[in-house]
């Protein structure tokens, strides 16, 4: 993490938040699906009907097939990369958010702890509720530097943790130096 952000002098990780597991098992299956279609359409149209394919035909069914297979395998890759990416790290002193867009479109940015008015969790769902997983809100001052993680796993505990960090870091004394000319 040292190459993608800089840390502060006295900062210390305290924790890193990914998208849950769940959501790339649930996309992975619906492509899993939308590679199965095509064999089970061809399989009930060749039983049902009386469609005697050339072999020709057949290779080119195989050959488009074979495309459709790579395409959603690219998709599986993109979208996992994309999720794998995403994440928030958590310091002592404020909170990175590394939005991964596109496969090389990436937006880091970064809200103080000090600036952070509310953190919120929203749970919605039983299998939410059983995978421990939600959306984490943090909300300053201005609109725009909201931000959000969709989907995070353990979220109740990265809202704890950042609540403590906000806490700690508001009771923290601070000290200035005032230097006579």
């Amino acid at each position: 993490m040292d190459k993608i952000i800089q840390l502060e002098d006295g900062e210390k990780i305290l924790i890193i938040a990914k998208k849950h597991i769940f959501l790339l098992y649930i996309k992975v299956l619906g492509y899993i699906l939308l590679a199965i279609i095509p064999i089970l359409i061809f399989t009930f149209t060749k039983n049902n009907f009386i469609v005697d394919l050339s072999l020709d035909s057949q290779s080119i069914l195989n050959l488009l097939y074979i495309f459709w297979i790579l395409f959603l395998w690219i998709s599986i890759f993109i979208f996992w990369t994309n999720a794998y990416l995403d994440i928030w790290i958590v310091t002592n002193k404020r909170v990175v958010n590394i939005d991964q867009k596109d496969l090389f479109n990436r937006e880091i940015s970064n809200i103080r702890l000090e600036n952070i008015q509310d953190v919120s969790v929203e749970t919605n769902g039983i299998i939410a509720t059983m995978f421990k997983f939600g959306d984490i809100s943090l909300e300053t001052a201005g609109e725009k530097d909201n931000f959000y993680l969709k989907s995070a796993s353990n979220a109740e505990n990265i809202k704890k943790i950042i609540s403590n960090a906000i806490e700690l870091e508001s009771n923290e004394v601070k000290t200035v130096k005032i230097e006579n000319s």
